[in-house]
């Protein structure tokens, strides 16, 4: 149960309930965080709009965006963010085996471009001063500044989600932990 109370949905202005009802079905699940965020709609269309940026302009593969929100989830123990990312990302042919193992140093089932995305990504989440310029190096090797600024901003981005779930206490939905429970089990058979 979220520490604030939920916006009723069908309350918010119309073109932003026909946004939140459009993503809803595009991503499956139950709206969670989008009920905490109602308290402030502009801000939550805002946010949509970022949200929407990622997918329609495609600098980035699909599977490596999810690699991404994961990683950085896990590595900020977001419970909502990891269960509803990790539907995704195994949806995009990566097991659910390896999305457990991805916070270990040599995470089996990863390419060498998904090692580098997500090392770069735990790099940022835990210490981004830290950061070198061999890393940069590293990443121009196989992105061009272009996305490595949107790897950088979904990196960042999913710490926000993470923190604002966290504060809030958001839980995965019933949804997403059916659609979960249902990939692992199609895994294990």
């Amino acid at each position: 149960m979220p520490r604030v109370h939920e916006i009723d949905l069908s309350a918010l202005p119309e073109p932003l309930r026909e946004r939140l009802a459009a993503q809803q079905q595009a991503l499956g699940g139950e709206a969670t965080w989008q009920k905490v965020m109602a308290h402030r709609p502009k801000q939550l269309g805002h946010l949509l709009d970022l949200m929407a940026c990622f997918s329609d302009e495609e600098r980035i593969p699909r599977r490596l965006r999810e690699l991404i929100v994961v990683t950085v989830s896990k590595a900020n123990a977001c419970d909502h963010c990891v269960g509803r990312h990790s539907v995704r990302l195994n949806k995009t042919g990566l097991p659910h085996a390896t999305i457990d193992a991805l916070l270990e140093p040599d995470c089996p089932g990863l390419s060498v471009q998904e090692t580098l995305v997500r090392d770069y990504a735990l790099a940022v989440t835990r210490d981004s001063r830290r950061l070198r310029d061999a890393t940069f190096d590293r990443l121009r090797a196989h992105f061009d500044d272009t996305q490595i600024v949107e790897i950088t901003l979904l990196i960042t981005l999913a710490g926000f989600f993470n923190a604002f779930n966290n504060a809030m206490q958001v839980e995965l939905d019933a949804g997403h932990a059916a659609m979960l429970a249902e990939q692992r089990t199609d895994e294990q058979t």
